[in-house]
């Protein structure tokens, strides 16, 4: 695998491409990277998280893309760009995973209903842990610090290496509720067959 990738960017160099190592996985030099007018073509829902990304393409077989437009996506879950950041924090993602119970719907709500003037990520994520539906569950203050240094402070890091360990419970519990919507990804694809439904019923 590692002679692959190494023969890809020596392809890559003299085909006149920039190519960057990375220590880690490469999103964090993708959004440090990124501008506005960007677009980052990635099948990685994490992408979103990043505060810097505005545009993804997801690519799916034959040649075909899901567009993401960040501007779209904050419209249809009408929170703002740091809860968005904040619920992929809080959401299990590459590196920390989500509380018992607590998935990426139910998070959802927790995080729209912090304070709606607050664009300080870390202060969001303070205000989510001592929620009446989060402090019961008696989290630790440091359960998304790995996520945090990704995601907001943009230090590399190793995936789920320092992922809490969860309890026989807690595991019982993540199990039983495996059907529950628990990703970033799984609210956006829900965001699209959504989009694809009213378009239809538009068309109809």
């Amino acid at each position: 695998m590692e002679e692959s990738r190494t023969s890809l960017a020596a392809y890559l160099i003299n085909n006149g491409w920039n190519v960057i190592e990375c220590p880690s996985e490469a999103d964090i030099a993708i959004a440090s990277d990124c501008q506005p007018s960007d677009i980052v073509v990635s099948g990685d829902s994490d992408m979103l998280i990043y505060d810097t990304v505005k545009t993804i393409w997801r690519p799916l077989s034959r040649g075909r893309f899901l567009v993401y437009k960040l501007a779209e996506v904050l419209g249809h879950l009408e929170i703002s760009r740091a809860k968005l950041t904040a619920l992929g924090i809080v959401s299990k993602n590459d590196y920390t995973s989500n509380l018992a119970r607590l998935g990426v719907i139910t998070n959802h709500k927790i995080v729209k209903s912090l304070e709606e003037t607050e664009t300080d990520v870390e202060k969001l994520i303070q205000q989510y842990l001592v929620h009446p539906d989060v402090v019961c569950k008696k989290p630790s203050a440091t359960h998304f610090q790995a996520s945090m240094k990704v995601f907001v402070h943009r230090q590399f890091t190793v995936p789920d290496s320092t992922m809490p360990p969860q309890t026989p419970g807690q595991e019982a519990t993540a199990q039983g509720s495996a059907q529950q919507c628990r990703t970033l990804k799984d609210i956006l694809e829900r965001l699209e067959a959504l989009h694809l439904r009213l378009r239809g019923s538009k068309n109809g």
